[in-house]
């Protein structure tokens, strides 16, 4: 979205036949859910391009593209989105999609020696990121959230094609990471946080100049993909019948997680510090991440003690919890002083399942305020305001966000997924599918006033077509969250 572009004053869509639909009581719950649908219908594309690529030529793939900005599909982006909720919804395009995020060794190059993978050396992209991207920029292996969530949701045959696909990718992916990245003098992987790669934006001002410092550091959000990363090599290792390398994943995965906790785990802030300081001195630094820290609770890296603590420390401001804390003083709104939806989604899952309605409701209302206020699912908002822009007249500099896109993927994501994962609570398990709302005192008082009931209709799931009635008690003006009855 250009600086200049003025928002929409009104936009025009429709519930499509074949796609889930709400009914709460709540005309703009529902219209705000039938939005994001919309949306995501907009990201499904046939053709992709970008200007790095094939000189920004369209490329054949049924894929999900970025936004309306962002034509081309990313690593990060896509595997975030498909993990909030669109490998529920479309888990044949996300598979597409992922697939296409995977190379082989190129003719002609010299062959790594082999250590447990494929002899083409299948590896996940790493697309994006700071200095040339890999291996300053480790996060490519964010895409194990995304392929976990599509093996829940593949009917058998095809699972079991990817599940190989999948096993191969990432066990040449973690043996080469192995090599290049994994210190074992502290037990942890170096590259830069994940997703906040515009350095500028959320690391110190000397580090532009000193990318070794930044590839050296060890970021939390970054080593928590990896550690999801191992375990899901570890099961599909499993399920193929390979002991070995199911034993060798769990154990560098257990480890990982001691080694998370006991190097970035700073007890005096009752948080996870957002990375380590470069070269020689590794020590914690007392900055800190939204995104990070709602991982570390969702992948079970956090244990309850710390999983309270960190949603009761984290600072938050009135429209939200930012994406970094604290802020860098004389940057503009992008990555620093912002809300990103889909880091506030995973913030919601993270107080679902440390039960913190006040976390949790500041969640519900950035996720819903946005959409409505902007008609679209936006990429970022400013953080004390919730502006998709924000003029600073007085220092034209600062003003931001830089770079936005309406109907931003993973913020599409994320919209889905409050409505489908937390409000009525549907999450795909492997052995089936499990029902976990998550409404609280004021969601039920302020969002669903009105009714003592809410449906989900046409959810299609493994092929089948389900529909979630959820009975609501009385509301209640305590902040207890409610516990509901759902029925299907």
């Amino acid at each position: 979205m250009n600086l200049r572009d003025p928002l929409p004053q009104h936009t025009r869509y429709s519930e499509a036949a074949g796609q889930a639909y709400t009914r709460s009581g709540n005309l703009a719950f529902d219209a705000l859910f039938a939005l994001a649908s919309s949306e995501m219908r907009q990201d499904a594309v046939s053709h992709i391009r970008d200007g790095n690529y094939k000189g920004g030529e369209p490329i054949p793939c049924a894929c999900f593209e970025t936004g309306e900005q962002w034509h081309y599909v990313w690593t990060r982006d896509l595997s975030y989105a498909a993990d909030l909720s669109l490998a529920m919804f479309d888990p044949a395009r996300v598979r597409n999609s992922l697939l296409f995020k995977l190379a082989p060794y190129r003719a002609g190059v010299p062959k790594a020696p082999q250590v447990a993978g494929t002899k083409d050396g299948l590896q996940i992209v790493q697309d994006t990121g700071s200095g040339g991207s890999w291996p300053v920029s480790t996060d490519r292996v964010t895409w194990a959230f995304a392929a976990d969530a599509t093996l829940r949701q593949l009917p058998p045959a095809e699972r079991s094609v990817f599940a190989r696909q999948a096993l191969a990718a990432l066990t040449n992916t973690i043996e080469n990471d192995r090599l290049a990245v994994f210190d074992p003098i502290d037990g942890l992987y170096r590259g830069e946080a994940s997703f906040l790669d515009w350095r500028d934006q959320s690391y110190a001002a000397w580090i532009v100049d000193d990318l070794a410092a930044m590839a050296s550091s060890k970021a939390l959000s970054t080593n928590v993909a990896h550690y999801a990363a191992l375990g899901l090599a570890a099961r599909l290792a499993g399920e193929a019948g390979d002991k070995e390398r199911a034993t060798r994943y769990t154990a560098w995965a257990l480890a990982l997680k001691k080694a998370i906790n006991a190097r970035l785990w700073l007890a005096d802030a009752g948080m996870y510090s957002s990375l380590t300081a470069g070269h020689v001195d590794g020590a914690a630094l007392h900055k800190f991440d939204w995104l990070g820290q709602a991982l570390a609770i969702v992948t079970g890296v956090a244990d309850a003690n710390q999983t309270r603590s960190i949603l009761a420390h984290y600072p938050h401001g009135p429209m939200g919890a930012p994406v970094i804390w604290p802020q860098q003083p004389g940057m503009p709104v992008y990555h620093n002083r912002a809300l990103w939806p889909f880091v506030t989604a995973y913030g919601l899952r993270a107080a679902a399942i440390g039960r913190n309605d006040a976390v949790a409701d500041a969640a519900y209302d950035t996720l819903m305020r946005g959409a409505a206020l902007n008609m679209s699912n936006m990429e970022n908002l400013e953080w004390l305001t919730g502006q998709p822009l924000l003029l600073d007249e007085r220092h034209p500099e600062l003003t931001g966000p830089v770079i936005n896109s309406r109907r931003q993927l993973w913020s599409v994501g994320a919209y889905l997924g409050m409505v489908v994962n937390n409000v009525f609570g549907v999450t795909a398990q492997d052995e089936g599918i499990a029902l976990r709302p998550f409404v609280t005192a004021r969601l039920r008082r302020e969002t669903f006033g009105n009714t003592d009931q809410l449906t989900l209709h046409d959810l299609r799931l493994r092929g089948k077509r389900l529909g979630v009635r959820l009975l609501l008690p009385a509301a209640s003006q305590g902040r207890a969250t409610i516990p509901s009855n759902g029925c299907c």
